[in-house]
């Protein structure tokens, strides 16, 4: 998926994920819980809302991988900015 736009990008239900991989989804929640607490108190809260993996009982997949990971990739140069400005 090459684009940002919050239509396009993949989302699982929560519950539909925790009827099928329920440890998966466990682990999911713990680094969501960590990506929160570790910009508690530094960044607008806004930020840390928009930018949740689990919100509105759904598992946002983009940003888990981009929280997950060291780094990103954008597929050019455009795209790497609009994700730096999101994140």
């Amino acid at each position: 998926n090459h684009t940002i736009m919050s239509e396009a990008l993949e989302k699982w239900d929560v519950q539909m994920l925790n009827s099928v991989q329920p440890r998966i989804l466990q682990i999911i929640a713990e680094i969501d819980n960590r990506y929160v607490s570790s910009l508690a108190g530094k960044v607008d809260g806004d930020l840390i809302e928009r930018t949740r993996i689990i919100a509105g009982h759904q598992v946002h997949m983009a940003h888990l991988a981009i929280i997950g990971s060291h780094s990103t990739n954008g597929v050019a140069k455009l795209h790497t900015e609009l994700l730096k400005e999101m994140y």
